[in-house]
């Protein structure tokens, strides 16, 4: 039963470590959040400015690509869909000219 209590007590060691170290981790973004918002808050008005119409400019940029993006599909598809209609027209040629050379054929035949 003492062996059963020390298995137990070493588990909520484990336990209380791994607590503490989650404890230390989140103190130290926290902390990090609390080094950058302050860093920002010291920044003069220009770089803040500067930094504002960056992001502008990213999401500018952002919509921009998502646009050539859909500008870029709706053209492959127009590339696959002439593809298509050219095999088909290939296609047809060949069937006339077949039948061309069987009609040419039988002209001679009755000549």
């Amino acid at each position: 039963v003492g062996g059963g209590v020390g298995v137990g007590g070493g588990s909520s060691s484990v336990l209380e470590e791994q607590v503490e170290m989650g404890s230390v981790a989140s103190q130290d973004f926290a902390a990090g959040r609390r080094r950058s918002a302050s860093g920002l808050l010291s920044l003069s008005a220009e770089d803040k400015a500067r930094i504002g119409q960056l992001i502008k400019v990213l999401a500018q940029e952002r919509r921009d690509k998502e646009a050539a993006k859909g500008e870029l599909n709706a053209q492959r598809a127009k590339v696959q869909d002439l593809e298509r209609e050219w095999e088909s027209s290939k296609q047809r040629e060949r069937a006339m000219v077949l039948r061309m050379n069987r009609s040419l054929c039988l002209l001679r035949e009755y000549q």
